[in-house]
């Protein structure tokens, strides 16, 4: 079997660290991918425990930043030039992190457009609706509210995705020489960045061999359920970039499910993957422990690992 990591995501249901390590290496997965919710302590206990580390989910540990903004929440993109510098100073102290633990990528977050993110909670909240009430006809009003929001990202975009260039290539300066690439990964909410036309501007500039494409497969199967890019589209364009995934699975438009408890297509998502780039399973916490142990055998017998 080839090496599969469980997402630290996971670890959020447990008060023990060890315990999740215990289950980690108990349900079949061979690395974890550390994200943000460790804490410096966490981090450290869990890196005793000589759990390897397959990817680190930019930024990494959990922390507060000099501007008493969340480090999670610290955005690249952002206009306001100390807010996007001290996230590139969380970034890259990730990256440093990376190399120090031998972690093969980090997992980066480019950063989103300003706009009234309610717009978007409102389309969803529409197709919901529309499912719940009409058999999966898209009612008039969804329409009006996806080409809202649409309209509404294309005329803010620019400066967001400009700011959001300028971090990427200070970063991949950065992870010059420390043998970690960046991933740049699929997003969820379709005011972020990049979308496949910016994904395409970035890794054209961006070195291949310091930077590549991050697959979610969630993320990239709720835009194609709201209408947005198709699913395959990611794979015909970035397919040749692709470095690592985030498996999990789709019910509806809610994601991080345990693959194999949902309604995505994985017949498709093995005829597309690369076999040699990194897998990381990224599963709620919210799942069931029973669920997560059958994450490994599912995702064995339909040949993705």
């Amino acid at each position: 079997m080839s090496e599969v990591a469980l997402s630290t995501m996971w670890s959020q249901r447990y008060d023990h660290i060890d315990r999740f390590v215990q289950d980690v290496r108990e349900f079949g997965f061979t690395h974890v991918e550390l994200n943000s919710i460790l804490t410096p302590e966490k981090l450290n206990e869990l890196l005793k425990l000589g759990i390897e580390v397959s990817s680190i989910h930019c930024p990494c540990p959990v922390s507060t930043s000099r501007l008493g903004i969340p480090a999670a929440s610290l955005q690249l993109s952002s206009l306001d030039e100390a807010e996007r510098r001290e996230a590139l100073r969380f970034a890259r102290a990730t990256i440093k992190l990376a190399s120090q633990v031998k972690a093969k990528a980090v997992v980066v977050h480019a950063g989103q457009v300003e706009i009234d993110f309610h717009l978007e909670d409102r389309l969803r909240q529409l197709y919901n609706d529309c499912h719940r009430e009409h058999s999966g006809a898209i009612s008039k009003e969804f329409e009006a509210a996806k080409q809202q929001l649409i309209h509404e990202r294309a005329s803010h975009a620019k400066p967001y995705f400009q700011a959001a260039r300028k971090s990427l290539l200070e970063l991949a300066d950065f992870a010059q020489g420390r043998g970690v690439k960046l991933g740049l990964e699929t997003r969820f909410y379709f005011y972020e960045i990049p979308r496949p036309d910016e994904m395409e501007q970035l890794l054209q500039e961006l070195p291949p061999d310091l930077v590549g494409y991050w697959h979610d497969v969630g993320h990239a199967e709720v835009n194609s359920r709201l209408g947005f890019t198709p699913h395959q589209v990611w794979f015909e364009k970035f397919k040749s970039r692709i470095i690592g995934v985030h498996l999990h699975d789709v019910l509806g438009i809610q994601d991080h499910r345990v693959p194999g408890s949902g309604n995505l297509d994985w017949d498709f998502i093995v005829q597309n993957l690369p076999p040699s780039i990194i897998k990381v399973c990224e599963i709620g916490e919210w799942n069931p422990r029973e669920d997560c142990a059958r994450a490994v055998p599912f995702l064995k017998s339909r040949g993705i690992i």
